[in-house]
């Protein structure tokens, strides 16, 4: 009997996983799909609604892209790593990842990178209010988590999209 360490698929979940090409496919044909809106709405926690641009700097680009490089170990269940996930599981990788602090405090601190207007109509409206927050993670008291990831998700799909798009045609130059 073969043994497995934890969170190691056993040698029945490995040879079920797809070879690298079936995985290129999935995830190339994923990307061709993921068409990002050109803009979208979110609401603060004062009932606001906010309609953001999609897009965003190059320089503010780099900075998420790095800031999301320093949470890409997160320990996530085993179920998400090697396939068999059930709307359960969803749950628990959705909640484990928002409570985590470092994922949390990335994803605020991308949306002032992405949305530095928002960020600062959010503190006005909050000093108005006489609403507390912290002046080094605004976005954390001043939107809902769930606003605060679809306002920079539009801006990974775009990048992702554009760089599959790229290594595409960069493989099929070097292939001919």
């Amino acid at each position: 009997m073969s043994e497995t360490k934890p969170n190691e698929p056993s040698t029945e979940a490995k040879a079920q996983l797809p070879n690298i090409e079936d995985a290129t496919d999935t995830i190339k044909g994923l990307l061709d799909n993921l068409i990002p809106p050109e803009s979208i709405e979110i609401t603060d926690i004062f009932g606001t609604t906010h309609s953001l641009r999609s897009t965003t700097s190059a320089r503010a680009q780099v900075k998420i892209v790095r800031m999301l490089e320093d949470i890409k170990d997160v320990t996530l269940p085993v179920g998400f790593q090697y396939g068999g996930i059930t709307p359960s599981e969803i749950i628990k990788i959705l909640g484990s990842l928002i409570t985590n602090d470092q994922v949390f405090e990335t994803v605020c601190k991308a949306v002032e990178y992405a949305h530095p207007q928002l960020v600062k109509k959010l503190v006005t409206a909050a000093q108005d209010n006489d609403i507390e927050y912290d002046p080094e993670l605004p976005v954390a008291d001043l939107l809902p988590i769930e606003e605060a990831i679809a306002s920079v998700v539009p801006l990974l799909l775009s990048i992702a999209r554009r760089t599959g798009e790229a290594i595409s045609k960069v493989a099929a130059a070097t292939n001919q």
